[in-house]
């Protein structure tokens, strides 16, 4: 009996002394381990010439060099990273875009210093930190003169918070105290945030540790009972930079999209627009990609811009990629290419008076994304020089299509469009086409990357309806007119769904089940309700002819 009891204090004291040692570490930020302060050596995992290169306080994968006074950087970083270069394979040069010009550096230039722009180092390139400075709108802070050589790459200008360290403590690689410690922080020192935090996120109990910078360059976690009250700082800018100039309508835009495929369907304008209401921008397609040299089929009409610029309606006139001859990433990566695409599409413009160029590349791999950045860098030099408008159709938000950087292109162009469709699609499961919490996450997505001035919502003005039969599901798009006919001949009766901003349907045989995610004027007053609580810049709709009159007085509340 003793020995149980004795047992049972044991354990006892041993929960005692863990409870106490787990808020003995929350004040005083230790645990009982061996671990050591690391070396600077360790922590930013470079010697000799070698240079630690962070970005925006993140540290990054691949280390930069100091050659002759100089810190060179991983060209393909650099490309990847920042906003305006690209290399041209093709040319051998090096093109950084301006606003209204292109600068050409080739792998034998010099930079302001007189010191090599280029120098290769196991057949990779590396850039000059001065040319970097020179085209980029940057902050540098430089430690490339310490023993151990280190920099950050600045260019996230604009608000962000601070906090005090209130007692000492240690800044971690992780968020535990087990984790390697970077570095000792001293009462009294100021750290900067990494993250923003609302009022309420940074009062939360769930809110354990926060990551920060020092003022040397390290970054690390440490936890938030440590830190002061947060206080709010701004970094601005102070380069001589270059300025991005874009042009927006001084009312909300409304947008339809025009399909025209052959020359006479250019006809069609009067049959397109006889039911909207507000429509002040019209988007025919006229132009279509047609192989990976720059080629492309078109059919622009003067007479079609008259007609609409005597209705007050701008006419933005679509490229796509659309064609299966096309390969995005072969074609964009030929200077050639691009050249005749811009080129012929800027003589259009002028020849046919249409006032701007929506850009509409839909399946871009990731591989294709320099390329096709650069493309749309080299047409925003026309457009600018021009007077003309331009915008991109981009997906919906979603982690695997995050690489068409979105704020790169919101620099450099007019709008961007968000096609807040095709959620469910040929090759998917059953489902909507546009639900509500579909487009409202990808939205808010897109807004941390583009201004809400900047920001087009585009609509469906059709859905699908769904077959499956004998274990296979296929679907088949259809106008809201049609779908509408369509459910009357068959008698469908028809749920609301709350969750989905949308009405469902479904018939069934004994073999075959035929479903319908409904879009029509109450989804779309949805969506159209979302438009104008984020304070975006307007509305597109694919496309004109497939939605009923009543569908206008729905959109028309864009415009009001």
């Amino acid at each position: 009996m003793k020995k149980a009891i004795t047992r049972f204090l044991a354990v006892v004291f041993l929960l005692m002394v863990a409870i106490v040692g787990y808020f003995v570490s929350d004040y005083f930020g230790i645990f009982a381990t061996k671990k050591n302060i690391m070396s600077d050596r360790d922590y930013y995992h470079v010697s000799g010439e070698r240079v630690g290169l962070f970005y925006n306080f993140n540290q990054q994968s691949t280390a930069a060099i100091y050659r002759d006074g100089v810190v060179y950087l991983p060209f393909s970083w650099v490309q990847s990273t920042l906003s305006n270069f690209y290399w041209s394979d093709d040319q051998k040069v090096m093109l950084v875009a301006q606003p209204t010009s292109m600068a050409r550096i080739g792998l034998k230039d010099k930079d302001k210093t007189g010191k090599p722009a280029f120098i290769i180092e196991n057949e990779t390139k590396y850039l000059s930190l001065n040319i970097i400075t020179q085209y980029a709108d940057v902050r540098i802070d430089d430690f490339s003169g310490d023993e151990i050589r280190h920099i950050n790459i600045f260019d996230n200008w604009g608000d962000y918070q601070t906090a005090t360290i209130e007692r000492e403590t240690k800044m971690y690689t992780k968020e535990a105290v087990t984790a390697d410690q970077v570095r000792k922080l001293e009462p009294g020192e100021k750290v900067r945030l990494l993250d923003y935090y609302s009022d309420d996120e940074y009062a939360s109990k769930k809110l354990k540790w926060v990551k920060v910078a020092t003022d040397d360059n390290h970054t690390g976690y440490v936890k938030k009972s440590f830190l002061s009250a947060l206080e709010v700082a701004s970094d601005l800018s102070t380069n001589d930079m270059p300025k991005y100039t874009s042009i927006h309508l001084d009312k909300p835009i409304v947008l339809g999209w025009h399909q025209v495929t052959v020359q006479a369907a250019n006809g069609g304008f009067d049959e397109a627009i006889k039911d909207t209401k507000g429509l002040n921008v019209i988007s025919p397609t006229w132009f279509a990609l047609s192989d990976n040299d720059g080629n492309y089929k078109s059919y622009e009409s003067e007479e079609y811009v008259q007609k609409a610029h005597a209705q007050g309606i701008q006419v933005w006139a679509l490229v796509d990629n659309f064609n299966t001859n096309v390969n995005s990433e072969i074609l964009l990566a030929k200077s050639a290419a691009r050249d005749k695409i811009i080129s012929g599409m800027i003589k259009s413009a002028k020849k046919y008076k249409f006032d701007g160029i929506n850009v509409d590349f839909e399946q871009i791999r990731q591989n294709a994304k320099p390329h096709y950045i650069e493309f749309i860098r080299e047409l925003s030099i026309a457009c600018r020089k021009n007077n003309l408008v331009l915008s991109v159709d981009v997906p919906n938000y979603a982690d695997y299509n995050a690489f068409y950087s979105r704020k790169d292109l919101a620099k450099i162009v007019d709008y961007v469009v968000n096609m807040g469709y095709d959620e469910h699609t040929n090759g998917t499961s059953m489902g909507s086409v546009s639900s509500i919490g579909y487009v409202k996450k990808g939205l808010e997505r897109t807004l941390k990357e583009v201004p809400a001035e900047k920001l087009i919502n585009g609509v469906p003005f059709y859905t699908r309806i769904w077959t499956k039969k004998n274990g296979e599901t296929t679907s088949k798009a259809i106008g809201i007119s049609d779908a509408k006919a369509w459910i009357t001949q068959n008698n469908v009766d028809l749920t609301w769904d709350d969750k989905l901003g949308q009405y469902y349907g479904e018939i069934k045989t004994d073999d075959t089940k035929q479903a319908i995610w409904m879009e029509e004027e109450k989804s779309l007053g949805l969506k159209v309700d979302l438009i104008k609580e984020k304070n975006l810049a307007g509305v597109g709709c694919w496309k004109l002819g497939f939605e009923p009159s009543s569908v206008w007085d729905v959109i028309d509340r864009v415009s009001q």
